[in-house]
């Protein structure tokens, strides 16, 4: 009988089976990107509009979820996963422009952390959101600031991160409206999707969160916009429909 080692030692043994694993690689991969496809068909597409200046997007609250979740796969680095973090869940979560994560500062935080500060929003004026739990312990001044300057992040950055994030949601779910995502577009899903919670929390409360001044403007652009899982959600509580 022979020794297993001749097999071990044999050139062509170790051809096989490298063949056979390439094999098996294949299938995997192929396996992936069918169940990435399914991923696709199964999951709605971010809604994206076009305007006359780009696209305007609206994520319901399972896409923004993915959405963030996506921050974590967007990048190799752990400093740059904390970084896209950090702005994606402070659009998506708290519903902060681009210009206000860039001011977002540890100083800011409040209640143990439950509350931020924001000292100068839109117009320079003050509001204060609830700060998601997911962020609270992590270190504003340690990635919103360019240490090598000793100033903020610019909104070109924030920006720039969130499309890091909308290329990994692409790559993941197949979805090509993911990367016209913009943290205003984050913003405006937050606002959306607060007000189609069942039941929904009240827009006087949003309007304070989110820094909107006027009703007409936020009932216009940020409240239940036309979508139509919200739409067919409310057709469903009609009797007589």
């Amino acid at each position: 009988m022979k020794s297993l080692d001749l097999y071990y030692n044999n050139p062509k043994f170790w051809g096989n089976s490298r063949g056979f694993q390439t094999g098996i690689q294949s299938i995997s991969y192929q396996k992936f990107g069918l169940i990435r496809k399914l991923k696709s068909f199964i999951m709605d597409m971010i809604r994206a509009v076009p305007t006359k200046k780009g696209w305007n997007c609206w994520l319901d609250e399972e896409q923004v979820k993915n959405f963030i979740n996506c921050a974590n796969s967007a990048s190799s680095r752990k400093d740059m996963v904390e970084k896209l973090t950090i702005a994606v869940t402070l659009a998506g979560r708290a519903g902060l422009r681009a210009s206000e994560i860039t001011k977002a500062r540890d100083d800011d935080k409040k209640d143990n952390n439950a509350t931020l500060n924001i000292p100068e929003g839109k117009g320079g004026k003050f509001r204060t959101v609830p700060l998601p739990q997911s962020i609270r312990l992590l270190k504003f001044d340690d990635y919103l600031i360019n240490h090598s300057t000793g100033r903020g992040v610019t909104v070109t950055t924030i920006e720039n991160w969130i499309g890091m994030i909308g290329k990994e949601y692409h790559r993941r779910y197949d979805d090509e409206n993911a990367v016209k995502v913009t943290p205003h577009d984050l913003r405006r899903s937050w606002g959306n999707n607060l007000a189609e919670m069942d039941p929904p929390v009240d827009a006087d409360m949003i309007m304070k969160w989110g820094g909107w001044s006027s009703r007409s403007v936020f009932d216009k652009h940020y409240l239940n916009v036309g979508s139509p899982k919200y739409e067919k959600k409310q057709r469903e509580r009609l009797p007589w429909l």
